[in-house]
């Protein structure tokens, strides 16, 4: 899911959602997926925790 999408849909600010996502990175529950593109797109998906 992108970055934008997680926004839009938890009706969050960009700065909270972001501080979010890292921390949930750092703990690996989460992978975060860059995409070569112009403009850049970012998404996130859930991390297989077994």
């Amino acid at each position: 899911m992108s970055f934008n999408e997680l926004k839009r849909m938890l009706n969050i600010n960009s700065r909270v959602l972001s501080d979010k996502l890292k921390i949930l990175e750092d703990y690996e529950a989460i992978t975060r997926i860059v995409k070569p593109e112009k403009p850049q797109k970012v998404y996130y998906q859930l991390t297989d925790l077994r």
